[in-house]
């Protein structure tokens, strides 16, 4: 798996289809709010969704830049989204920052 982060509108998902040539079946967005909230808990989700693309990639948007949310909600989202990106960098073979449409490999085991 390839775990693409990077903040929005970088240009990961266009990275992973045109630097990695994946298909857009093989790629999928992290969605942090639906794993805080999956029935089956937070590490069982992010477990079946490294396998579920363990062919493929992983795109996170980083949230973790600028002001601190006064907003409890927020920040617990702030939070969850530092966890799960630890989490998946660790279970990646390969980790890319995207930015500006430009990746910077930071794991590529």
């Amino acid at each position: 798996m390839v775990l693409l982060i990077g903040g929005a509108y970088q240009g990961k998902a266009a990275y992973a289809r045109d630097v990695l040539g994946l298909a857009e079946d093989g790629v999928a967005r992290v969605d942090v709010q639906a794993l805080m909230e999956a029935p089956e808990g937070e590490t069982a989700a992010l477990e079946a969704l490294c396998e579920a693309y363990a062919d493929g990639a992983l795109l996170l948007e980083d949230i973790s830049c600028g002001v601190v949310p006064v907003d409890a909600r927020e920040r617990a989202l702030r939070e969850a989204s530092g966890r799960f990106g630890a989490y998946l960098a660790r279970r990646a073979a390969r980790v890319i920052r995207v930015f500006c449409g430009m990746g910077m490999v930071l794991k590529d085991a």
